[in-house]
């Protein structure tokens, strides 16, 4: 947060939404800012919770890195203001150790043993010695474009870069003791804004995670690191235009609890994360989206409604990456390219408000193409029991289910 040109540290609770943070200094008294912070006309551009393991033991930290090249390790105190009243509890904060480096610290995350941070372009990773309380250097690594933001996942350095996409980074294991490698890329140049995790690796179903990018032009994208094939590119999963730039991602639990659960296979749908909250985004100019994955089963029904709803109900889309007329819904062996797998949930909110589907498929093909994309959802156990129905009643169900899976997908999550 920045008060007064001046940036600073807030932690609120969660649950009253009230301040509760207190700066200190390193013998506990209160200050305005801790040191580090607060210099007129510093930003933070790095945040990082960071759990440090030493020895069998686990040191929670806060990472903080600033414009003018301030890195800051933060300890963090649970207190109460009044003895026994749950309710005075608040948080105190102090510099643990700071470092200043000369150029901007664009991002920073840490490992089990140490830190990985970006300062301009040259990745630098430190081992933290407590003993003799300072950062050891161990490698650095130079980059074509700053990395914005930073990320480990299975030992590998995920770098998203302003210029240059995502690229995946050994950090660890190159035979050069003093250098990293990179190993994966992207296909395309992007000039990105954020990114993260999407997919719940514990699934079984997909090759999970997905690393979810979101670029300065509104694109947003899907891509999986091929782990163990070195120098590989990466693969594009999904790719889609929104009428935004997402600014940043967030994982939230905005769902009632009794629905969660039940919710995460619903209709061909797919946890966007191991512990079932939701993907959000949000823009500089205000919007906020919710973002789902979905089946190959489900995607193939949406992917139909949304293309008839563009050729018969002159519904217009705002992903202009995909719009390609000359795609054969009839084909049985589509095969799809990343650009088609993103679903505009917008224009189906608006076939809802319509109420377009008996339209769109009035003819006999199209309805037969939407009941038998309809009965692939799910293994068929949604439409099980409409095969004894009389063809009006059957069509009617078809329509009814096709309408109840949209509701739900649009359905806000907040």
């Amino acid at each position: 947060m920045v008060t007064d040109e001046r940036s600073t540290l807030l932690f609120i609770d969660p649950e009253t939404g009230l301040i509760i943070s207190v700066p200190t200094d390193k013998d506990r008294n209160h200050v305005e800012y801790i040191s580090g912070l607060g210099r007129h006309g510093d930003r933070i551009f790095g945040l990082h919770e960071w759990l440090y393991k030493k020895d069998g033991k686990t040191f929670p930290f806060i990472l903080v890195t600033t414009q003018r090249g301030e890195l800051i390790i933060v300890s963090t105190e649970k207190f109460y203001a009044r003895a026994g009243e749950p309710d005075s509890r608040q948080l105190r904060y102090w510099t643990r150790y700071k470092k200043h480096l000369p150029g901007e610290i664009f991002s920073i995350t840490g490992d089990a043993e140490g830190l990985l941070y970006c300062v301009d372009r040259t990745l630098h990773w430190e081992v933290l010695d407590l003993v003799e309380r300072k950062l050891k250097p161990v490698k650095q690594f130079q980059l074509d474009s700053p990395a914005i933001s930073l990320r480990v996942s299975r030992g590998r350095l995920f770098a998203l870069t302003a210029l240059h996409s995502l690229e995946v980074i050994d950090y660890q294991t190159t035979a050069d003791e003093e250098t990293m490698e990179l190993i994966h890329g992207d296909q395309v140049s992007r000039r990105t804004v954020h990114m993260i995790d999407i997919g719940d690796p514990t699934d079984g179903h997909g090759r999970w995670p997905l690393t979810f990018i979101s670029d300065q032009g509104g694109v947003i994208a899907g891509v999986w690191a091929p782990f163990g094939q070195r120098d590989k590119e990466l693969d594009v999963v999904f790719e889609g235009m929104l009428s935004s730039s997402v600014r940043r991602f967030a994982r939230a639990h905005s769902r009632p609890p009794w629905l969660v659960d039940n919710t995460q296979r619903h209709y061909g749908t797919l946890p966007s994360t191991h512990d079932g909250s939701d993907i959000i985004g949000v823009s500089l100019d205000g919007t906020m989206r919710q973002f789902s994955l979905l089946s190959f089963e489900l995607w193939r029904f949406l992917f139909t409604v949304q293309t008839l709803a563009q050729r018969k109900g002159g519904v217009v889309s705002l992903n202009i990456l995909h719009r390609d007329e000359k795609v054969d819904l009839m084909d049985p062996d589509l095969q799809p390219s990343p650009n088609m797998m993103h679903i505009d949930g917008d224009m189906l909110k608006r076939c809802l408000a319509l109420h377009m589907l008996e339209r769109l498929v009035r003819s006999e093909a199209n309805f037969a193409l939407f009941c038998s994309h309809l009965d692939a959802i799910g293994g068929g156990s949604y439409t099980a029991d409409f095969k004894d129905e009389g063809e009006s009643r059957r069509r009617e169900k078809y329509l009814e289910l096709g309408y109840d899976i949209i509701k739900f997908l649009v359905s806000p999550a907040l």
